[in-house]
Protein backbone atom coordinates (compact mmCIF):
# COMPACT_ATOMS: atom_id res chain seq x y z
CA UNK A 1 0.00 0.00 0.00
CA UNK A 2 2.62 2.59 1.39
CA UNK A 3 4.26 1.83 -2.66
CA UNK A 4 1.36 2.99 -4.22
CA UNK A 5 0.76 5.92 -2.04
CA UNK A 6 4.72 6.90 -3.07
CA UNK A 7 4.22 6.01 -6.61
CA UNK A 8 0.80 8.15 -7.06
CA UNK A 9 2.95 11.02 -4.92
CA UNK A 10 5.57 10.83 -7.39
CA UNK A 11 3.33 10.50 -10.97
CA UNK A 12 0.25 12.41 -9.53
CA UNK A 13 1.12 15.61 -7.69
CA UNK A 14 3.56 16.94 -10.84
CA UNK A 15 0.61 16.31 -13.34
CA UNK A 16 -1.69 17.84 -11.17
CA UNK A 17 0.97 20.95 -11.20
CA UNK A 18 1.41 21.14 -14.85
CA UNK A 19 -2.50 20.77 -15.03
CA UNK A 20 -2.87 24.09 -12.61
CA UNK A 21 0.25 26.01 -14.08
CA UNK A 22 -1.19 24.92 -17.82
CA UNK A 23 -4.88 26.17 -16.82
CA UNK A 24 -3.05 29.72 -14.88
CA UNK A 25 -0.94 30.35 -18.39
CA UNK A 26 -3.90 29.61 -20.90
CA UNK A 27 -5.97 32.39 -19.09
CA UNK A 28 -2.83 34.49 -18.23
CA UNK A 29 -1.18 35.12 -22.01
CA UNK A 30 -4.94 35.77 -23.11
CA UNK A 31 -3.38 39.40 -23.76
CA UNK A 32 -0.53 38.45 -25.98
CA UNK A 33 -2.80 36.70 -28.41
CA UNK A 34 -3.65 39.56 -31.09
CA UNK A 35 -0.43 41.39 -31.60
CA UNK A 36 1.13 37.10 -32.30
CA UNK A 37 -1.84 37.48 -34.78
CA UNK A 38 -1.26 40.21 -36.71
CA UNK A 39 2.57 39.26 -36.74
CA UNK A 40 1.65 36.25 -38.38
CA UNK A 41 -0.87 37.53 -41.24
CA UNK A 42 0.46 38.55 -44.58
CA UNK A 43 3.80 40.96 -45.04
CA UNK A 44 3.99 42.13 -48.29
CA UNK A 45 0.15 42.23 -48.85
CA UNK A 46 -1.94 44.67 -47.66
CA UNK A 47 -5.44 43.40 -48.45
CA UNK A 48 -4.71 40.53 -46.98
CA UNK A 49 -3.66 41.53 -43.86
CA UNK A 50 -6.78 44.09 -43.72
CA UNK A 51 -9.20 41.09 -44.65
CA UNK A 52 -7.06 39.20 -41.43
CA UNK A 53 -7.60 41.78 -39.36
CA UNK A 54 -11.26 42.11 -40.33
CA UNK A 55 -11.86 37.81 -39.93
CA UNK A 56 -10.78 38.63 -36.37
CA UNK A 57 -13.04 42.08 -35.64
CA UNK A 58 -16.39 41.53 -37.38
CA UNK A 59 -19.08 39.15 -37.00
CA UNK A 60 -19.40 38.30 -40.57
CA UNK A 61 -17.86 39.46 -43.33
CA UNK A 62 -18.70 39.68 -47.38
CA UNK A 63 -16.25 38.21 -48.65
CA UNK A 64 -14.76 35.30 -51.02
CA UNK A 65 -11.36 34.02 -51.73
CA UNK A 66 -10.12 32.79 -54.79
CA UNK A 67 -6.94 31.91 -56.47
CA UNK A 68 -6.29 35.69 -57.62
CA UNK A 69 -7.04 37.14 -54.13
CA UNK A 70 -10.64 37.91 -53.31
CA UNK A 71 -13.39 39.03 -54.13
CA UNK A 72 -15.82 42.07 -52.23
CA UNK A 73 -18.74 44.04 -52.50
CA UNK A 74 -16.63 46.78 -54.95
CA UNK A 75 -13.22 46.73 -56.18
CA UNK A 76 -11.50 48.74 -58.51
CA UNK A 77 -8.29 50.12 -59.95
CA UNK A 78 -9.29 53.90 -60.20
CA UNK A 79 -7.02 55.75 -62.63
CA UNK A 80 -7.09 59.09 -64.76
CA UNK A 81 -5.09 60.69 -68.07
CA UNK A 82 -2.21 60.51 -66.00
CA UNK A 83 -2.05 56.67 -64.83
CA UNK A 84 -2.89 54.55 -62.00
CA UNK A 85 -3.62 56.45 -58.44
CA UNK A 86 -4.98 53.75 -56.44
CA UNK A 87 -7.25 50.81 -55.94
CA UNK A 88 -10.16 50.80 -54.23
CA UNK A 89 -11.83 47.89 -52.05
CA UNK A 90 -15.01 48.59 -50.26
CA UNK A 91 -15.62 45.38 -47.80
CA UNK A 92 -19.32 45.02 -45.84
CA UNK A 93 -19.52 43.35 -42.62
CA UNK A 94 -22.89 42.77 -40.86
CA UNK A 95 -23.13 42.42 -36.70
CA UNK A 96 -26.33 40.78 -35.26
CA UNK A 97 -27.88 41.78 -32.41
CA UNK A 98 -30.67 40.71 -29.92
CA UNK A 99 -33.75 43.16 -30.75
CA UNK A 100 -33.56 47.10 -29.34
CA UNK A 101 -37.09 48.09 -28.08
CA UNK A 102 -35.85 51.56 -29.10
CA UNK A 103 -35.52 50.94 -32.86
CA UNK A 104 -39.04 51.36 -34.48
CA UNK A 105 -37.42 50.40 -38.20
CA UNK A 106 -38.20 47.01 -36.95
CA UNK A 107 -40.92 44.63 -39.55
CA UNK A 108 -42.69 43.19 -36.60
CA UNK A 109 -41.62 39.93 -35.28
CA UNK A 110 -38.20 40.19 -36.21
CA UNK A 111 -36.15 38.98 -33.46
CA UNK A 112 -32.39 40.42 -34.63
CA UNK A 113 -31.38 43.65 -35.48
CA UNK A 114 -28.66 43.92 -38.65
CA UNK A 115 -26.06 46.28 -38.06
CA UNK A 116 -24.60 46.68 -41.73
CA UNK A 117 -20.95 48.27 -41.90
CA UNK A 118 -18.70 49.20 -44.64
CA UNK A 119 -15.04 49.44 -45.16
CA UNK A 120 -13.35 51.75 -47.48
CA UNK A 121 -9.74 50.58 -48.17
CA UNK A 122 -7.34 52.79 -50.19
CA UNK A 123 -4.05 51.06 -51.71
CA UNK A 124 -1.22 50.91 -53.98
CA UNK A 125 -1.57 54.86 -54.06
CA UNK A 126 0.61 56.36 -56.54
CA UNK A 127 1.56 59.48 -54.94
CA UNK A 128 3.11 60.88 -58.11
CA UNK A 129 0.57 60.70 -60.36
CA UNK A 130 -2.14 62.06 -57.52
CA UNK A 131 0.58 65.34 -57.04
CA UNK A 132 1.08 65.40 -60.79
CA UNK A 133 -2.91 65.59 -61.00
CA UNK A 134 -3.18 68.15 -58.75
CA UNK A 135 -0.59 70.42 -60.22
CA UNK A 136 -2.55 70.14 -63.46
CA UNK A 137 -5.00 72.44 -61.10
CA UNK A 138 -2.82 75.38 -60.36
CA UNK A 139 0.58 76.12 -62.29
CA UNK A 140 2.10 72.48 -62.71
CA UNK A 141 5.08 74.61 -60.66
CA UNK A 142 4.78 72.09 -57.50
CA UNK A 143 6.67 68.87 -57.24
CA UNK A 144 5.90 65.43 -54.95
CA UNK A 145 8.10 66.38 -51.85
CA UNK A 146 7.98 64.57 -48.78
CA UNK A 147 6.85 67.17 -46.85
CA UNK A 148 4.13 68.23 -48.70
CA UNK A 149 2.50 64.37 -49.72
CA UNK A 150 -1.06 65.59 -50.70
CA UNK A 151 -4.36 64.08 -48.31
CA UNK A 152 -7.42 62.58 -49.56
CA UNK A 153 -11.33 62.78 -48.96
CA UNK A 154 -13.52 60.13 -49.42
CA UNK A 155 -17.67 61.24 -49.03
CA UNK A 156 -20.77 59.96 -49.74
CA UNK A 157 -23.06 61.71 -51.79
CA UNK A 158 -27.11 61.21 -52.61
CA UNK A 159 -27.30 60.92 -56.41
CA UNK A 160 -31.04 62.56 -55.86
CA UNK A 161 -29.77 65.35 -53.55
CA UNK A 162 -26.23 66.26 -53.59
CA UNK A 163 -26.45 68.24 -50.91
CA UNK A 164 -27.02 65.14 -48.64
CA UNK A 165 -23.59 64.66 -48.09
CA UNK A 166 -21.15 62.12 -45.70
CA UNK A 167 -17.57 63.00 -45.66
CA UNK A 168 -16.68 59.80 -43.70
CA UNK A 169 -13.17 61.10 -42.98
CA UNK A 170 -10.56 63.09 -44.40
CA UNK A 171 -7.37 61.15 -45.02
CA UNK A 172 -4.09 62.60 -43.84
CA UNK A 173 -0.73 59.97 -44.00
CA UNK A 174 -1.95 57.83 -41.41
CA UNK A 175 -5.87 56.57 -40.44
CA UNK A 176 -6.34 53.44 -38.35
CA UNK A 177 -9.42 52.54 -37.05
CA UNK A 178 -8.06 49.69 -35.15
CA UNK A 179 -5.64 50.39 -31.91
CA UNK A 180 -2.01 48.52 -32.83
CA UNK A 181 -2.94 47.28 -35.99
CA UNK A 182 -1.74 49.46 -38.80
CA UNK A 183 -1.95 48.37 -41.78
CA UNK A 184 1.07 49.26 -44.33
CA UNK A 185 0.44 50.03 -48.31
CA UNK A 186 3.28 47.70 -49.64
CA UNK A 187 2.56 48.70 -52.57
CA UNK A 188 3.00 52.42 -52.84
CA UNK A 189 4.64 54.53 -54.83
CA UNK A 190 7.29 55.93 -55.46
CA UNK A 191 9.09 55.25 -53.05
CA UNK A 192 11.20 58.53 -53.22
CA UNK A 193 9.75 62.07 -53.87
CA UNK A 194 11.15 64.31 -56.67
CA UNK A 195 14.49 65.04 -54.89
CA UNK A 196 15.49 61.49 -54.24
CA UNK A 197 14.40 61.47 -50.49
CA UNK A 198 12.66 58.37 -49.35
CA UNK A 199 9.13 59.46 -49.33
CA UNK A 200 8.58 57.97 -46.09
CA UNK A 201 11.77 56.88 -43.73
CA UNK A 202 10.11 53.72 -42.63
CA UNK A 203 9.89 52.71 -46.24
CA UNK A 204 6.00 51.70 -46.14
CA UNK A 205 3.43 54.13 -46.50
CA UNK A 206 0.17 53.75 -44.48
CA UNK A 207 -2.84 52.26 -46.07
CA UNK A 208 -5.35 54.61 -45.87
CA UNK A 209 -8.65 52.48 -44.47
CA UNK A 210 -11.95 53.86 -42.42
CA UNK A 211 -15.27 52.25 -41.72
CA UNK A 212 -18.54 53.73 -41.90
CA UNK A 213 -22.07 52.55 -40.01
CA UNK A 214 -24.78 52.04 -42.50
CA UNK A 215 -27.21 54.19 -40.46
CA UNK A 216 -25.10 57.22 -41.59
CA UNK A 217 -27.00 56.45 -44.82
CA UNK A 218 -30.39 56.43 -43.39
CA UNK A 219 -30.92 59.96 -44.66
CA UNK A 220 -29.95 58.79 -48.50
CA UNK A 221 -32.38 57.47 -51.21
CA UNK A 222 -31.05 54.30 -53.15
CA UNK A 223 -29.18 56.19 -55.19
CA UNK A 224 -25.09 56.42 -53.30
CA UNK A 225 -22.48 58.42 -55.17
CA UNK A 226 -18.60 57.69 -53.66
CA UNK A 227 -16.21 60.50 -54.35
CA UNK A 228 -12.56 60.67 -53.29
CA UNK A 229 -10.69 63.99 -53.52
CA UNK A 230 -7.47 64.45 -53.56
CA UNK A 231 -5.79 67.52 -51.92
CA UNK A 232 -2.90 69.61 -51.83
CA UNK A 233 -0.51 70.15 -48.83
CA UNK A 234 2.18 72.83 -50.22
CA UNK A 235 4.01 75.22 -48.34
CA UNK A 236 2.96 79.00 -48.31
CA UNK A 237 0.68 78.05 -51.34
CA UNK A 238 -3.20 77.73 -51.49
CA UNK A 239 -4.83 74.24 -50.88
CA UNK A 240 -5.95 72.97 -54.15
CA UNK A 241 -8.66 70.01 -54.18
CA UNK A 242 -9.68 67.60 -57.12
CA UNK A 243 -12.22 65.34 -57.64
CA UNK A 244 -9.80 61.96 -58.27
CA UNK A 245 -12.57 59.33 -58.21
CA UNK A 246 -16.66 59.03 -58.57
CA UNK A 247 -19.01 56.67 -58.92
CA UNK A 248 -22.44 55.36 -58.40
CA UNK A 249 -22.25 52.18 -56.69
CA UNK A 250 -25.36 49.76 -56.56
CA UNK A 251 -26.42 47.90 -52.87
CA UNK A 252 -25.38 50.23 -50.67
CA UNK A 253 -28.41 50.15 -48.27
CA UNK A 254 -28.98 52.12 -45.02
CA UNK A 255 -29.48 50.97 -42.02
CA UNK A 256 -33.19 50.67 -42.22
CA UNK A 257 -33.10 49.08 -45.63
CA UNK A 258 -31.03 46.30 -43.94
CA UNK A 259 -33.70 45.29 -41.70
CA UNK A 260 -36.96 45.65 -44.04
CA UNK A 261 -35.90 45.20 -47.41
CA UNK A 262 -36.11 41.27 -48.34
CA UNK A 263 -32.90 41.55 -51.43
CA UNK A 264 -31.12 43.24 -48.41
CA UNK A 265 -31.80 40.73 -45.82
CA UNK A 266 -30.71 37.65 -48.44
CA UNK A 267 -27.64 39.27 -48.99
CA UNK A 268 -26.64 39.40 -45.66
CA UNK A 269 -26.74 35.16 -45.42
CA UNK A 270 -24.45 35.06 -47.87
CA UNK A 271 -21.81 36.68 -45.55
CA UNK A 272 -19.11 34.37 -43.68
CA UNK A 273 -19.09 33.98 -40.15
CA UNK A 274 -15.79 35.10 -39.19
CA UNK A 275 -13.75 35.30 -35.52
CA UNK A 276 -16.21 38.11 -33.63
CA UNK A 277 -12.83 38.73 -31.25
CA UNK A 278 -13.26 34.71 -30.33
CA UNK A 279 -9.56 33.99 -29.47
CA UNK A 280 -10.17 30.62 -28.80
CA UNK A 281 -11.83 29.95 -32.30
CA UNK A 282 -9.21 32.12 -33.61
CA UNK A 283 -6.29 29.83 -32.59
CA UNK A 284 -5.40 30.92 -29.58
CA UNK A 285 -4.67 27.46 -27.93
CA UNK A 286 -2.04 26.47 -30.51
CA UNK A 287 -0.47 30.03 -29.72
CA UNK A 288 -0.39 29.47 -26.07
CA UNK A 289 0.26 25.97 -26.04
CA UNK A 290 3.56 26.17 -28.36
CA UNK A 291 4.65 29.84 -26.61
CA UNK A 292 3.93 29.09 -22.82
CA UNK A 293 2.05 26.35 -22.09
CA UNK A 294 4.27 23.12 -23.03
CA UNK A 295 7.50 24.26 -21.37
CA UNK A 296 6.03 26.26 -18.02
CA UNK A 297 3.67 22.64 -18.00
CA UNK A 298 6.94 20.96 -18.58
CA UNK A 299 8.84 22.94 -15.59
CA UNK A 300 6.32 22.34 -13.34
CA UNK A 301 6.78 18.32 -13.73
CA UNK A 302 10.33 18.99 -13.00
CA UNK A 303 10.24 21.10 -9.73
CA UNK A 304 7.25 19.01 -8.75
CA UNK A 305 8.95 15.52 -9.65
CA UNK A 306 12.15 16.66 -7.61
CA UNK A 307 10.29 17.69 -4.17
CA UNK A 308 8.43 14.57 -4.70
CA UNK A 309 10.76 12.66 -5.31
CA UNK A 310 12.68 13.98 -2.86
CA UNK A 311 9.89 13.91 -0.13
CA UNK A 312 9.83 9.95 -1.18
CA UNK A 313 13.69 9.30 -1.03
CA UNK A 314 13.29 10.76 2.34
CA UNK A 315 10.20 9.00 3.60
CA UNK A 316 11.79 5.47 1.96
CA UNK A 317 15.41 6.47 3.64
CA UNK A 318 13.42 6.40 7.21
CA UNK A 319 11.34 3.55 6.55
CA UNK A 320 14.70 1.69 6.10
CA UNK A 321 16.07 2.91 9.04
CA UNK A 322 13.17 2.20 11.16
CA UNK A 323 12.61 -1.21 10.20
CA UNK A 324 16.96 -1.67 10.32
CA UNK A 325 16.18 -0.83 14.35
CA UNK A 326 13.01 -2.94 14.45
CA UNK A 327 15.23 -6.22 13.48
CA UNK A 328 17.98 -4.95 16.02
CA UNK A 329 15.70 -4.94 18.82
CA UNK A 330 14.54 -8.64 17.76
CA UNK A 331 18.06 -10.29 17.46
CA UNK A 332 18.26 -8.90 21.49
Amino acid sequence: MKKLIKILIVVIIPLLAAFGIGTYAYRRYQGNFFPNYMDNASQDSSIERFVTLLEFEEQYLDYKKTDDGFEFFYSKDVENEYGKLFHLDIIRSNRITKEDETKDNLPAGQKDVNDLTYFFAIYNLNYKTVATSLEDQEDGEHGLLKTEIPALQLQLVDTKDENIVTTVKTLGSVLTDYANAEIPDYGYSPKKDDRGRALFESGTSPMFYMKLDASALNSFSEKVKVVISAASSWTGADTVTKEVFSEEIDGMYNGNDINKKDEAKDELKKFTKVYDQNIKEAGYFSFCFKKYIWWEALLAIAVAGIVCGSFVAVWSSEEKESNKKDKNKLKK
